[in-house]
């Protein structure tokens, strides 16, 4: 008992441009997909902190920080005859690095 059973398929060749156009539509997807998700994720971090950082800060904690922040950012004259002044720290911080580096 021999069995002779043919099966008739598709002998036809993939077409290569619908091929291209599905992966390059796939890889622009996930791209798309992938930013937004971070986009989302760093807004989300971003309202999450903000929240944190002003739950149950009371009024003379939030002025004394403005207050820090003015000082720390600021440029004064310390003794202008010695010529010493206060410098913002990033600035400080700047200079002293230069001066390392040469």
């Amino acid at each position: 008992m021999e069995h002779s059973t043919t099966f008739d398929y598709d002998r036809s060749e993939p077409n290569a441009k619908i091929v291209a156009i599905a992966v390059l539509i796939s890889a622009i997807s996930l791209v798309v997909i992938f930013q937004l998700s971070y986009l989302f994720y760093r807004g989300f971090l971003t309202s999450e902190l903000n929240r944190k950082e002003n739950i149950g800060v009371s009024l003379e904690l939030r002025q004394q920080r403005l207050n820090d922040l003015d000082i720390l950012t600021s440029l004064k004259w310390i003794d202008q005859s010695k010529g010493q002044v206060k410098i913002p720290i990033d600035l400080a911080m700047k200079r002293v690095q230069a001066n390392y580096s040469r």
